[in-house]
């Protein structure tokens, strides 16, 4: 994804690392902390967002995570973590892409 990212900037003729860094720095931003901070994501702080942050964390420690997207199996992942965190829909998508980018969109 990173990778893909990048591919933009090379494509635009940029021929200074400096001319790249605001590029890089949206790609490689994580502003969880305004993220959760927003009225938008005041809903889903208040209904958990920091179980599903640990769970991640612990499926990150643990190397499931990792293990499920080097083996492209993240659907199964989600479809799992869903049924142990008893979350679906919107209450386990919208917390997991907060927690995994930081942000609610992009």
């Amino acid at each position: 994804p990173v990778g893909e990212a990048c591919v933009p900037l090379v494509e635009s003729g940029m021929e200074l690392v400096a001319d790249c860094v605001p590029e890089l720095a949206s790609i490689l931003a994580y502003p969880l902390e305004e993220t959760c901070a927003s009225d938008k994501a005041k809903a889903f702080v208040e209904d958990g967002l920091g179980d599903v942050a640990r769970y991640v964390v612990a499926a990150h420690e643990s190397g499931e995570l990792g293990k499920a997207i080097e083996e492209s199996t993240m659907k199964a992942w989600i479809k799992a973590a869903g049924k142990e965190m008893d979350r679906k829909g919107k209450r386990l998508f919208m917390p997991l892409r907060i927690v995994l980018t930081g942000s609610m969109q992009g």
